[in-house]
């Protein structure tokens, strides 16, 4: 199966790469392509807006000292959803009908992301979501939107699972599991509880907290007397912060309970102590990546904003679909919707993980590996060397998400 996929991938690659070679020397230059970026600047999710602002500003600086996409530059027009509902629904509007967008890359929360597809329908706009997700969008929407949306951010099945079997073989088997309470913690949680059973291994204990939580104690109090071996925990932005300062306040790692956040990344680490940080697993991406795609775009990254730049996990997320957009148009050498959907349907890119790829039939994003690392905060090395990899699993290719297909392309 893997070499089926694998041979699509470079089939992909192949076509994309004529396609560009051609557009960048044949076409005569017309007006920019538009880039609606609606990210969080402000709210619960700020510390993600900026990160996906400086991707977006790399790449879209490399697609135009390249000569641009079909002959046209590439431009960006930002809004700031606030980390809420209503101000995304407003901003991706004003994206569309006042600022007359080709496509949508960006938004962080699922809830939020959900909000905007009728819109998408209405409209037939194309959005790619670069945030991992709960899962089962596709199917969510199927009929009513569906087929505008593609997420390049991979779902739990594709790394969480992986990283569940990884604490079981080499922490522990009980899990007590806090999520944030919405659509992605809720259904983060869930699918952990799935892998977590399936794996032969226990759940103590599971809650939910409401998003912008700073008060964790209630919480933690209860995790100390149910005695797991992992806090496995799904949270992001602030509340992320927040708890792993105060699970190292309450002394839960003296006590033999490893905090396991689904993911965690650099960029969270300023907020931090050394001693905070140090022991705490977590999948994903690291700066400490060891790969040429990754290296080189850190040099990008360090050129453009200085040595010091924190990349995190949304930095290369926003970064990824800005890549799948590219690879799309240069295949398909058109931004209209109809082609554009049918260029994402199926193309590849070299992402700075690995090989990725936008399975045609749910537009859901397959990853070849995950990746599984432990934090050793030591203040005598840099910072963006503590996160160190220990593990780098397959990564299992998920169930079909939904079936975009129940819309017809005009």
């Amino acid at each position: 199966m893997r070499r089926l996929i694998r041979a699509v991938f470079l089939a992909v690659v192949i076509l994309v790469g004529t396609g560009g070679v051609t557009a960048v020397l044949g076409d005569s230059p017309g007006e920019p392509i538009r880039i609606g970026v609606p990210i969080p600047l402000s709210g619960a999710f700020a510390i993600f807006g900026e990160q996906m602002r400086q991707a977006t500003e790399l790449k879209l600086k490399e697609i135009n000292d390249a000569g641009g996409l079909i002959g046209r530059s590439v431009e960006a027009i930002y809004v700031d959803t606030q980390s809420e509902v209503q101000p995304t629904i407003d901003g991706v509007k004003d994206l569309i009908y006042n600022k007359n967008v080709d496509v949508l890359i960006g938004i962080v929360s699922s809830a939020n992301r959900d909000a905007v597809v009728p819109t998408l329908y209405r409209t037939k706009t194309v959005l790619i979501n670069p945030s991992s997700h709960e899962g089962m969008a596709p199917a969510k929407h199927a009929g009513q939107g569906a087929r505008y949306l593609f997420l390049t951010g991979a779902i739990p099945e594709q790394w969480a699972k992986p990283y569940i079997e990884w604490i079981i073989d080499n922490i522990g088997s009980e899990f007590y599991c806090i999520g944030m309470d919405y659509a992605w913690g809720r259904g983060s949680i869930a699918n952990a509880k799935e892998f977590i059973l399936e794996l032969g291994a226990t759940v103590v204990g599971e809650e939910y907290t409401p998003v912008g939580t700073t008060d964790f104690g209630a919480v933690l109090n209860r995790v100390l007397a149910a005695e797991p071996d992992v806090l496995y925990n799904v949270m992001a932005g602030a509340d992320l912060i927040y708890i792993v300062k105060q699970f190292h306040e309450f002394g839960l790692k003296e006590q033999g309970i490893t905090f396991g956040p689904m993911y965690i990344d650099e960029g969270y680490f300023a907020a931090l102590e050394p001693e905070a940080l140090t022991g705490i697993t977590g999948s994903g991406y690291s700066m400490s990546l060891d790969t040429e795609e990754n290296r080189r775009f850190l040099q990008g990254m360090r050129e453009m904003y200085g040595d010091d730049i924190v990349i995190g996990s949304m930095t290369v997320a926003q970064y990824n679909a800005l890549s799948f957009f590219e690879a799309a148009v240069r295949r398909g050498r058109s931004v209209e919707t109809a082609d554009l959907i049918r260029s994402l349907e199926g193309v590849g890119i070299s992402a700075l993980q690995g090989e990725e790829w936008l399975r045609a039939e749910d537009h859901v994003v397959i990853i070849d590996k995950a990746a599984v690392y432990v934090i050793e905060a030591d203040p005598a090395v840099p910072w963006y060397e503590w996160m160190k990899l220990v593990d780098q699993p397959p990564s299992p290719i998920p169930a079909l998400q939904g079936n975009v297909f129940v819309e017809a392309l005009e």
